[in-house]
């Protein structure tokens, strides 16, 4: 769970956050400690030498104050490392595969946002609609949502899951109820971001067929609304069924 804006997030902004590790790491040092001791050393010798302060009253104020610095320093390292880690969030995907009616393929496209708390909590939700004679077809929407939102990693490769349950209003529009989609980054370019491939699966028991294919996915942006995602859907569906097949 902790590892899921990796699979969602740019190559290169992981490897920041390796150096962010790192800057954290040297500011957390003895050598850093010494340093702000020193400083504060020197502020208090000034106020002495004034006669602002006293000789006396140097010692339990100068560690007052480093244990001060050095408490709001970290503090406001880790905050900053959260923000960072969720600075993408919410975010807003498109996708697309292939299910299966009657025997017949048919292609669906959707988007969903993700959406991650500063504790590594996430959640999605998203609509998907059928795409039927190279036409997309709005009437089609099937909304659905998950609370279970996870990742595995194996060889340095994060695959991130989403867990979902088609909306109840809309599942007369499928021969499932729950699927599982899965994508990891990849280095295809995408239309508008990050690309991803994956896996889309019903869960359902006895259902498995109905829906089992390869999933393409991109990165949009930050959070959109709904509206405008299911504008962007119809205007770029056939350059993302491209990248699908490609």
């Amino acid at each position: 769970m902790d590892k899921a804006h990796s699979a969602t997030r740019p190559f290169w902004v992981i490897e920041i956050e390796e150096y962010l590790v790192l800057f954290l790491g040297i500011f957390s040092s003895v050598a850093a400690i010494e340093w702000v001791l020193d400083r504060v050393k020197s502020f208090l010798t000034g106020l002495v030498s004034d006669n602002k302060l006293s000789n006396k009253s140097i010692v339990p104020i100068e560690e007052a104050l480093v244990a001060a610095v050095i408490f709001f320093l970290c503090k406001g390292l880790i905050m900053g490392l959260k923000i960072w880690k969720t600075r993408r969030y919410p975010g807003s995907y498109c996708y697309c595969f292939e299910r299966k009616v009657n025997g017949e393929k048919r292609i669906v496209v959707g988007y969903f946002n993700l959406e991650c708390l500063s504790d590594g909590s996430l959640s999605a939700s998203g609509a998907s609609f059928d795409w039927v004679d190279s036409q997309f077809r709005p009437f089609s929407i099937v909304r659905w949502s998950s609370e279970h939102v996870g990742t595995t990693e194996e060889q340095d490769k994060v695959k991130c899951y989403i867990l979902y349950t088609v909306d109840t209003m809309d599942q007369d529009r499928r021969e499932y109820t729950h699927g599982l989609l899965q994508f990891m980054a990849s280095n295809d370019i995408g239309i508008s971001g990050q690309a991803y491939r994956g896996h889309m699966q019903a869960v359902d028991p006895g259902k498995y067929h109905a829906a089992d294919s390869p999933t393409y996915g991109e990165r949009i942006g930050k959070r959109r609304a709904d509206q405008h995602l299911e504008e962007y859907i119809a205007a770029n569906a056939k350059l993302l069924l491209q990248k699908y097949h490609s």
